[in-house]
């Protein structure tokens, strides 16, 4: 545990459920609030892989049991993650990928598999693995062979198969041996109404009409800027203010497009405002800090 002025070991957590532990992967919702793990063992064919999955309490770290599915046969891999907007969970079993709905208590009766493997050698076989939230808004999914390309999940925050989900559309320059790099995610920011307030400085707790999102952050030479303006781009530009009110840059944007690079150079370290306006109101906003 991290707290203002230490780090602290907590003690073991016990949930008093009988899980087993082999090969998979866990991982935390975009919003810090369910915590999913899947693993699997036996002997080919019989395979089980199991799903449990978790509440998390932000500010004592403690686990509640939500609920467990459980998968028997030709699995021999799994992977988990979460839609950016928390909403969605999947789950990779070797040769299909699974899809729950998490906005209901009981996740299980909602699962939904939308698709399985086709075949494809590259040059072993695209199995599906490991899957990793990018900065992008896509969900990145390995293979568990040594293989040169990686599937993707478009449109992760749209349930069933409009998610967009593609096979080994990724090329790779080199072989990719079965897994993902994992990264933090660092723009959790503050827990909204709970005196466990985390990070406050890198993302702020505005809401504003439209998706907007800063990446990397904090940032060295090139800033990310990830927006949804829904098909009106018209006057819309994005602006970056420095904390003594002054305007740094304003450029148009692309409806089409969804995102725009700024260079971060020759900016002073620091903390600066990142605002999406449309017609003179300010749609979004969210500070990034320069390193």
């Amino acid at each position: 545990m991290i707290a203002k002025d230490s780090v602290f070991e907590s003690d073991l957590l016990s949930t008093g459920i009988r899980t087993f532990i082999n090969t998979g992967q866990s991982t935390f919702s975009q919003d810090g609030s369910i915590y999913a793990s899947c693993s699997f063992y036996g002997l080919s064919p019989n395979f089980t892989v199991y799903l449990d999955v978790y509440y998390f309490d932000r500010c004592s770290g403690e686990l509640t049991w939500r609920g467990q599915d459980i998968y028997q046969g030709l699995y021999p891999a799994c992977g988990v993650a979460f839609s950016p907007d928390s909403k969605l969970l999947y789950l990779s079993l070797g040769t299909k990928l699974m899809q729950y709905d998490m906005s209901l208590e009981q996740f299980q009766p909602t699962r939904m598999e939308l698709d399985t493997f086709d075949g494809n050698i590259d040059p072993f076989h695209t199995t599906f693995f490991m899957l990793q939230n990018a900065p992008d808004g896509k969900i990145y999914m390995s293979a568990n062979n040594a293989v040169r390309s990686l599937h993707i999940i478009n449109d992760p925050n749209i349930r069933g198969i409009g998610c967009n989900f593609k096979q080994h559309s990724l090329k790779l320059p080199v072989h990719n041996n079965f897994g993902v790099p994992n990264y933090p995610n660092y723009r959790l920011g503050p827990l909204k109404g709970s005196p466990c307030d985390t990070l406050p400085v890198v993302s702020t707790d505005t809401e504003g009409e439209i998706p907007l999102s800063l990446s990397p952050n904090p940032v060295s030479d090139e800033l990310q800027i990830g927006y949804d303006l829904r098909g009106d781009y018209q006057h819309s530009v994005a602006e970056v203010w420095d904390m003594q009110g002054r305007l740094m840059v304003r450029q148009s944007l692309d409806s089409y497009q969804n995102r725009t690079s700024l260079s971060t150079r020759d900016w002073l370290p620091g903390i600066y405002a990142v605002r999406i306006v449309q017609y003179g109101r300010v749609l979004a906003w969210d500070k990034v800090v320069k390193q």
